[in-house]
């Protein structure tokens, strides 16, 4: 049987809706290549929330470092008052804070 011009076969449709079906997905390819340029990598991405992470932990251990000093200070400062003391009475000095100014 010969084949009539301009009739399509079955064969014809599927080779044609294939290629239709080739190119609109390169094209949506294209498209979606373009629209994710904008949208960071995932490394970069990750690098940017590592980095805010780390902020946030370096905060939190000098925050948790002062409070500490805080605590600290309360107590080493009658330590200090009793070893100021002992070098006053070592060498024999009269504590300045005791004197006071007379006018």
């Amino acid at each position: 049987m010969m084949k009539q011009q301009g009739m399509l076969t079955e064969a014809d449709l599927i080779k044609l809706g294939n290629l239709i079906d080739a190119r609109l997905e390169v094209k949506l390819d294209q498209k979606l290549d373009q629209k994710m340029a904008n949208y960071p990598t995932k490394a970069e991405a990750m690098a940017d929330k590592t980095e805010i992470l780390k902020a946030i932990s370096d905060f939190k251990n000098e925050d948790m470092a002062h409070k500490q000093l805080h605590n600290e200070l309360g107590e080493d400062i009658p330590k200090i008052k009793k070893q100021i003391r002992h070098i006053f009475k070592t060498f024999e000095i009269q504590d300045p804070t005791e004197v006071v100014a007379t006018i």
